[in-house]
C-alpha cells in the first residue's frame, strides 16, 4: 500500500499559497497586467478601479477573495444577466426542472 506522504510528492509547486507568500504573489500578479482596463471590459469602469484599489490593499488569501474576488463575481452576474426575463411559474425556479 502507497504511504500518503508519496501521492503528494512532486506537487510542491502547485501547492495552495499562504502567508506571506501568498501576498508576494498576489502583488506580482498584480502587476502583471493593466487589470483596471482587462476587468472594465466585463463591469463597470469604476468597480474595476474599485477592485484593483482593494486587491493593492489586500492582506492575504481571505482578505483578497472577499474584497476582490466576490464583489467581482456579484457584479459580473448582474452584468451579464441584464435583460433576463423569466415567463415561466413564479415558483417554477423553486421547483425546478
Amino acid at each position: 500500500m502507497q504511504d500518503k506522504g508519496d501521492l503528494l510528492e512532486g506537487f510542491d509547486d502547485i501547492a495552495p499559497l499562504r502567508g506571506e507568500a501568498a501576498s508576494t504573489a498576489l502583488k506580482a500578479l498584480l502587476e502583471k497586467r493593466d487589470w483596471e482596463g482587462d476587468l472594465s471590459r466585463l463591469i463597470p469602469v469604476q468597480l474595476a478601479s474599485d477592485l484593483v484599489h482593494a486587491w493593492s490593499n489586500a492582506r492575504g488569501v481571505e482578505d483578497f477573495q472577499e474584497c476582490v474576488v466576490k464583489p467581482f463575481l456579484e457584479s459580473l452576474m448582474v452584468e451579464t444577466t441584464k435583460g433576463l426575463s423569466w415567463s415561466g411559474s413564479e415558483k417554477g425556479l423553486d421547483e425546478g426542472m
